[in-house]
Protein backbone atom coordinates (compact mmCIF):
# COMPACT_ATOMS: atom_id res chain seq x y z
CA UNK A 1 0.00 0.00 0.00
CA UNK A 2 1.39 3.41 -0.93
CA UNK A 3 1.10 6.29 1.76
CA UNK A 4 1.23 9.60 0.80
CA UNK A 5 1.05 11.82 3.91
CA UNK A 6 0.57 11.22 7.40
CA UNK A 7 -1.56 9.76 9.50
CA UNK A 8 -4.47 11.22 11.73
CA UNK A 9 -2.21 9.89 15.00
CA UNK A 10 0.67 10.71 13.74
CA UNK A 11 -0.37 14.76 13.17
CA UNK A 12 -1.46 14.54 16.77
CA UNK A 13 1.48 13.26 18.14
CA UNK A 14 3.24 15.99 16.69
CA UNK A 15 0.65 18.75 18.07
CA UNK A 16 1.15 17.34 22.15
CA UNK A 17 5.28 16.88 21.70
CA UNK A 18 4.80 21.07 20.46
CA UNK A 19 2.28 22.13 23.04
CA UNK A 20 4.47 20.99 25.66
CA UNK A 21 7.88 22.19 23.85
CA UNK A 22 5.73 25.67 23.85
CA UNK A 23 5.15 25.65 27.24
CA UNK A 24 8.29 24.58 28.64
CA UNK A 25 9.80 27.55 26.42
CA UNK A 26 7.04 30.23 27.79
CA UNK A 27 7.43 28.99 31.49
CA UNK A 28 11.47 29.75 31.53
CA UNK A 29 10.77 33.06 29.30
CA UNK A 30 8.14 34.22 32.05
CA UNK A 31 11.43 33.64 34.89
CA UNK A 32 13.72 35.36 32.76
CA UNK A 33 11.37 38.19 32.03
CA UNK A 34 10.94 38.61 35.52
CA UNK A 35 14.49 38.20 36.81
CA UNK A 36 15.45 40.97 34.13
CA UNK A 37 12.77 43.13 35.73
CA UNK A 38 14.22 42.65 39.01
CA UNK A 39 17.53 43.35 37.85
CA UNK A 40 16.17 46.75 36.28
CA UNK A 41 14.78 47.77 39.37
CA UNK A 42 17.81 47.33 41.33
CA UNK A 43 20.28 49.26 38.62
CA UNK A 44 17.67 52.09 38.54
CA UNK A 45 17.22 52.38 42.49
CA UNK A 46 21.37 52.25 42.49
CA UNK A 47 21.84 54.36 40.03
CA UNK A 48 19.24 57.19 41.91
CA UNK A 49 20.93 56.66 45.09
CA UNK A 50 24.22 57.64 43.36
CA UNK A 51 22.29 60.55 41.91
CA UNK A 52 21.12 61.76 45.46
CA UNK A 53 24.54 61.52 46.50
CA UNK A 54 26.54 63.25 43.81
CA UNK A 55 23.82 66.08 43.65
CA UNK A 56 24.75 66.54 47.65
CA UNK A 57 28.20 67.14 46.64
CA UNK A 58 27.41 69.47 43.55
CA UNK A 59 24.55 71.43 44.78
CA UNK A 60 26.31 71.83 48.38
CA UNK A 61 22.97 70.59 49.56
CA UNK A 62 21.31 67.66 51.49
CA UNK A 63 19.62 65.15 50.08
CA UNK A 64 17.66 62.29 50.91
CA UNK A 65 15.56 59.20 49.87
CA UNK A 66 12.31 58.15 51.39
CA UNK A 67 12.12 54.66 51.53
CA UNK A 68 8.41 52.71 51.19
CA UNK A 69 7.42 49.01 50.72
CA UNK A 70 6.73 49.42 47.28
CA UNK A 71 8.49 53.11 46.40
CA UNK A 72 10.84 55.79 47.40
CA UNK A 73 11.21 59.06 47.15
CA UNK A 74 13.78 62.11 46.60
CA UNK A 75 14.03 65.00 48.76
CA UNK A 76 16.33 68.29 48.88
CA UNK A 77 17.41 70.11 52.42
CA UNK A 78 17.73 73.72 51.89
CA UNK A 79 17.17 76.65 53.97
CA UNK A 80 14.24 77.77 52.32
CA UNK A 81 12.29 74.18 52.43
CA UNK A 82 13.68 72.79 55.70
CA UNK A 83 10.47 73.12 57.49
CA UNK A 84 8.79 71.75 54.23
CA UNK A 85 11.04 68.28 54.23
CA UNK A 86 10.40 67.83 57.88
CA UNK A 87 6.60 68.17 57.45
CA UNK A 88 7.22 65.96 53.89
CA UNK A 89 5.49 68.26 51.56
CA UNK A 90 8.77 68.57 49.72
CA UNK A 91 9.22 65.84 47.12
CA UNK A 92 10.99 66.47 44.16
CA UNK A 93 10.12 63.12 42.17
CA UNK A 94 8.58 59.94 43.41
CA UNK A 95 9.16 56.34 41.72
CA UNK A 96 6.74 53.46 42.30
CA UNK A 97 7.79 49.70 41.69
CA UNK A 98 5.95 46.73 41.40
CA UNK A 99 8.44 45.01 44.03
CA UNK A 100 8.48 45.35 47.27
CA UNK A 101 11.84 47.14 48.75
CA UNK A 102 12.49 45.67 51.97
CA UNK A 103 16.04 45.26 54.73
CA UNK A 104 17.80 42.58 55.92
CA UNK A 105 14.93 40.20 57.91
CA UNK A 106 11.50 41.16 55.59
CA UNK A 107 11.43 43.58 57.44
CA UNK A 108 9.31 46.55 55.52
CA UNK A 109 10.68 50.21 54.77
CA UNK A 110 8.39 52.96 56.79
CA UNK A 111 9.33 56.23 55.63
CA UNK A 112 12.85 55.50 56.31
CA UNK A 113 15.31 57.96 55.46
CA UNK A 114 18.82 57.85 53.72
CA UNK A 115 19.94 61.26 54.01
CA UNK A 116 23.37 62.20 52.03
CA UNK A 117 25.28 65.43 53.54
CA UNK A 118 27.03 68.10 51.24
CA UNK A 119 29.55 66.05 51.02
CA UNK A 120 28.12 62.96 49.77
CA UNK A 121 27.92 61.19 52.90
CA UNK A 122 25.74 59.50 54.97
CA UNK A 123 25.13 57.74 58.20
CA UNK A 124 21.90 55.25 57.42
CA UNK A 125 23.55 52.34 56.36
CA UNK A 126 21.53 49.98 55.04
CA UNK A 127 20.87 46.82 52.73
CA UNK A 128 17.71 47.34 50.66
CA UNK A 129 16.24 44.04 48.96
CA UNK A 130 14.20 44.19 45.82
CA UNK A 131 12.01 41.01 46.53
CA UNK A 132 11.36 38.13 45.68
CA UNK A 133 14.31 36.84 47.17
CA UNK A 134 16.26 34.02 45.78
CA UNK A 135 14.72 35.38 42.32
CA UNK A 136 18.08 33.96 40.49
CA UNK A 137 18.24 37.81 39.49
CA UNK A 138 22.37 38.92 38.68
CA UNK A 139 21.55 42.00 40.97
CA UNK A 140 18.88 42.23 43.84
CA UNK A 141 19.86 44.04 47.06
CA UNK A 142 21.73 47.34 47.57
CA UNK A 143 24.23 48.01 50.21
CA UNK A 144 24.51 51.60 51.59
CA UNK A 145 28.08 52.45 53.07
CA UNK A 146 29.07 55.95 54.18
CA UNK A 147 30.61 56.70 51.28
CA UNK A 148 29.99 54.31 48.36
CA UNK A 149 27.01 51.66 47.53
CA UNK A 150 27.42 48.70 46.13
CA UNK A 151 24.92 46.35 44.54
CA UNK A 152 24.76 42.52 45.18
CA UNK A 153 22.90 39.45 45.23
CA UNK A 154 20.59 38.64 47.90
CA UNK A 155 20.61 35.63 49.37
CA UNK A 156 17.96 33.78 52.19
CA UNK A 157 20.62 31.17 54.26
CA UNK A 158 17.89 29.74 56.05
CA UNK A 159 15.54 29.17 54.08
CA UNK A 160 12.57 31.53 55.69
CA UNK A 161 11.80 33.96 52.43
CA UNK A 162 13.12 36.40 53.98
CA UNK A 163 16.37 38.00 52.70
CA UNK A 164 19.53 38.19 54.97
CA UNK A 165 22.94 38.54 53.11
CA UNK A 166 23.71 40.44 50.13
CA UNK A 167 26.96 39.08 48.59
CA UNK A 168 28.19 42.62 46.73
CA UNK A 169 30.48 42.49 43.44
Amino acid sequence: MNRAGFALVELIVILVILGILLSIATMDFSATQRRKQIESRTRELFNDLNEARLNSIYTKKRHAIVMEPGSYAFRQYSSENEAKFASGTKVLRSVNSPYKYSKTGGTDFSGETILFDIRGNTNDHQTIYINPVNSGAMFDCIVIHTARTNMGQGGDSNSDGQPDSCTTQ
